[in-house]
């Protein structure tokens, strides 16, 4: 289905409606409607800070090297998309057994940002895919301390973006672009997906 955001959010509120709330966040069944909902965010968001945009996506998971294909700029763009958890933590356990991730006195919220999503990005190198290069990556942040200043992202994550066509981070409110290049361009800093 090829949809403007506001389209493919529609559908991802009716489908978690009919599944539930707690099945949509932790069964594996509900793993693509998930990253359905990580395309629908992003592409709002760059629609409201860049420009017009479309996320085509299968409703079924076609195990392919990318999980949408975002239209914009007269261009397509391949995007493969990430959770990032806190270390040790189980998408499915928590809700049974209460979130036990906290943040010690010894974690800095910022490293902390920043080493789980060098961890992840890592992983997707690790895969190698065929064409990494034209691939972009979108890594949804969803763990504690996810508030990293643009600038530590870029810092410490930089050397590995050169892998994929560009970088790019949501947490639900916010997106930025930690590394991006012609002809998908981002921006410096964070902003808000909407107003």
């Amino acid at each position: 289905m090829l949809v403007r955001y506001f389209e493919l959010a529609e559908y991802v509120a009716r489908e978690r409606a009919l599944v539930g709330d707690d099945a949509f966040v932790t069964q594996q069944s509900c793993n693509r409607l998930r990253e359905m909902w990580c395309a629908a965010v992003f592409s709002e968001g760059y629609e409201n800070r860049i420009g017009p945009c479309e996320v085509e996506i299968a409703e079924e998971d076609e195990q392919r090297d990318y999980d949408f294909l975002f239209h914009a700029l007269g261009k397509v763009f391949p995007f493969q998309i990430t959770e990032v958890l806190d270390e040790g933590r189980k998408r499915n356990l928590e809700y049974r057994e209460g979130n036990q991730v906290q943040f010690g006195d010894w974690v800095v919220p910022e490293k902390y940002a920043h080493e789980r999503l060098r961890q992840a990005i890592k992983s997707k190198i690790k895969k190698q895919y065929s064409n990494s290069r034209e691939l972009h990556l979108l890594l949804y942040a969803n763990f504690l301390g996810k508030d990293a200043s643009w600038g530590t992202l870029v810092a410490n994550l930089s050397d590995l973006c050169c892998e994929f066509g560009s970088v790019w981070v949501i947490t639900g409110a916010e997106f930025c672009c930690i590394s991006s290049g012609a002809p998908l361009h981002g921006f410096s800093q964070w902003r808000r997906i909407n107003d």
